[in-house]
């Protein structure tokens, strides 16, 4: 079975929605940090396929059965379809095929999403199993491209960490330089993009938990570009964007106290920026808050922060031998907080292209 990922952002975030941060006369580096998770059994959206006498994708859970279609309200439907596209303007399609994608609990289900990027996993579960099923190796570096694509077909605007991160199955740090503007057409021109991959340290482990609390991330990302473009924020904006570089740094050298340290800072960045925002509902609600504040004083503790698009789940980086002691405790404490049976995954993808790295500048 073909299996793609699903992603944790540890940090950054908004910094990813800007092609240049100007910081106290110099450029920040557009960057993220972002763990790849799975669930026990090692697996976050499986696809299979068949060959068959029509293409066609499956989906049980998403209640999905159709034939490919670029103009299709499903996302897999259109990755599908961009796939072989490509395949036919490279003479390569062979086999119609029928794909049937399978879903983790650690996604949620339909009307309940947890924010681990179902959504990115499936397109890319999809191009990989189009590509392999016409018999070629799927190569990451068009599978990634590819999802990119038939994301902004779809009618929505590609960061591309979430792609990168299913297409890898690796956490990675995430660079990036300018608005990702592709098509089948200029599918090979220069990606101004840097993907490295990470290996997740031994002493640290994750619990996450599905707040059961939803906002529409589209809107909170439209909310923020209005108030930093207003310029309600920009000075927030720029202390927050040096907080979530500085984060990254910290993970990468071990340096958990200050990890956690950077954590608190950026949510308090975070907090005063919302209220600047024009939500119907609140960013974060308080109850939420209040045991994030609760939380902040247990031992073994590294860092925690609201995290997911469309639901927001809550990310805590736990000191590992305490792991099992912080999650009884959660559990004791917070019944409503729901575990999401979700696992790092430590070994780092060794085979990414270079050329995506070279065109940084």
């Amino acid at each position: 079975m073909i299996n793609s990922a699903g992603k944790i952002l540890i940090f950054g975030g908004y910094n990813l929605l800007m092609n240049k941060i100007l910081v106290n006369g110099k450029y920040l580096q557009s960057r993220a940090l972002v763990a790849a998770v799975v669930d026990r059994k090692n697996m976050g959206i499986g696809a299979n396929y068949t060959i068959s006498n029509q293409d066609r994708i499956i989906s049980k859970l998403y209640n999905l059965y159709e034939s490919p279609n670029i103009r299709s309200k499903n996302l897999a439907s259109v990755a599908m379809a961009v796939a072989i596209k490509y395949l036919k303007s490279k003479r390569k399609y062979v086999n119609p095929l029928e794909i049937e994608l399978l879903s983790s609990p650690i996604f949620g289900t339909p009307d309940s999403k947890t924010g681990l990027g179902s959504s990115s996993a499936s397109m890319v579960s999809t191009i990989k199993a189009v590509l392999e099923g016409n018999g070629l190796k799927s190569d990451p570096d068009l599978v990634f491209r590819l999802a990119l694509i038939a994301y902004r077909l779809a009618g929505k605007t590609p960061v591309g960490f979430d792609f990168a991160t299913a297409t890898y199955n690796s956490s990675i740090i995430y660079q990036k330089s300018q608005n990702i503007d592709l098509d089948l057409k200029t599918i090979n021109k220069s990606l101004r993009i840097e993907i490295v991959p990470v290996k997740i340290p031994n002493d640290i482990d994750m619990l996450v938990y599905d707040t059961g609390y939803s906002l529409d991330t589209n809107i909170a990302v439209r909310e923020f570009k209005r108030v930093y473009k207003r310029g309600d924020i920009k000075d927030l904006a720029r202390e927050y964007f040096k907080l979530e570089d500085r984060g990254i740094d910290a993970f990468m050298k071990g340096k958990w106290s200050e990890v956690g340290k950077i954590t608190e800072m950026i949510r308090d960045r975070l907090i005063r920026i919302w209220k600047h925002m024009d939500l119907e509902q609140e960013y974060e609600p308080e109850e939420i808050t209040m045991i994030m504040k609760e939380l902040s004083r247990e031992k073994g503790i590294i860092a925690q922060r609201l995290h997911g698009a469309g639901r927001e789940s809550l990310m805590i980086l736990v000191d590992n031998r305490m792991k099992q002691n912080i999650s009884n405790l959660i559990e004791q404490s917070y019944p409503e907080l729901k575990r999401i049976d979700a696992y790092l995954i430590r070994n780092k993808y060794l085979n990414i292209k270079l050329h995506l790295k070279n065109h940084v500048s």
